[in-house]
């Protein structure tokens, strides 16, 4: 792919893949029996061999490999699907604040103890 643009992470592994050679090569020898395939690609890669693995087992299943999904952010859950005016929604902050100040889990039976 001439001319295709290089992300920072392929760059990365380039490199580190440039760097593995070049000391086999200046050692004159292998530094993983070519007969280890996983820790090899990991050692080369610089990346552990359950990531190898996964991506190995990822290819097998679907063909290719699927890169994370984007984490979506959630709205304001309790303001979005109930009508609380600013003095409500404050009270309900106020009250789980006071909850992490003192360490302890804002469960809705200690909530209900509270109120």
């Amino acid at each position: 792919m001439p001319g295709s643009r290089i992300v920072t992470t392929v760059s990365k592994i380039v490199m580190n893949l440039l760097r593995y050679f070049e000391n086999e090569c200046s050692q004159n020898k292998l530094s993983v029996p070519l007969s280890q395939l996983i820790k090899r690609t990991a050692l080369a890669t610089d990346v552990s061999t359950g990531t190898v693995n996964r991506m190995k087992r990822e290819v097998k299943n679907s063909g290719n490999v699927q890169s994370p999904s984007k984490r979506r952010r959630i709205g304001k859950l309790i303001c979005s699907s109930t009508s609380l005016d600013e003095f409500d929604s404050c009270v309900i902050r106020e009250t789980f604040s006071d909850f992490y100040g003192r360490i302890e889990i804002p469960l809705l039976r200690t909530l209900l103890q509270n109120c």
